[in-house]
């Protein structure tokens, strides 16, 4: 797998997406745990951070390796609890995306076998994903730090040079 490009690797497919858009709700949700009224403050613009050490951008990039690779056992498995279910991914997002648009089954045409097999995976791919976050957060934590592993990804967004660093660094990884 090539990891020369953060967004490249993670913008694959929605499932994938899915579970590190998942993952970083879940490591801000510790965050949050303040009261209201002290989060306000951080809700203020505040500068990027980007003076990260060589031996920060290196870990980062050990992590993130690690963190793809967790990933991507987790999307086969959250792919098979689909398929044991007897539905493809599409009819699956299908009635996904009817859920959170608040939509009937009649209204997709979703017999109730399908909506029993829908819910027996879903709960099958809960089950994944929180298994899959623990293991990550775990990863992160050992090696890295939450803070510092956002703050990185943060930068990889906002700043080129930061961006080019880890780019080079996932890169020299496959090579």
């Amino acid at each position: 797998m090539n990891y020369s490009k953060v967004g490249d690797v993670l913008g694959k497919k929605f499932i994938y997406s899915l579970c590190f858009l998942l993952f970083m709700a879940g490591a801000t949700m510790a965050q949050t745990t303040q009261p209201q009224q002290q989060q306000e403050p951080m809700q203020q613009e505040q500068p990027v951070r980007d003076d990260f050490s060589d031996a920060e951008l290196e870990k980062f990039a050990d992590v993130y390796v690690q963190v793809v690779e967790i990933q991507q056992q987790s999307e086969g498995e959250m792919l098979k609890a689909i398929e044991d279910e007897n539905l493809d991914i599409n009819r699956f997002n299908e009635i996904l995306q009817a859920q959170q648009q608040q939509q009937s089954a009649a209204d997709i045409n979703a017999t109730a076998e399908e909506m029993a097999s829908f819910n027996n995976a879903a709960q099958k791919i809960m089950g994944v994903q929180k298994e899959t976050e623990t293991e990550m957060q775990q990863v992160i934590e050992q090696d890295l730090g939450v803070e510092t592993y956002q703050q990185i990804i943060i930068a990889y967004q906002q700043s080129p040079d930061v961006q080019q660093k880890v780019n080079e660094l996932l890169q020299n990884r496959v090579d």
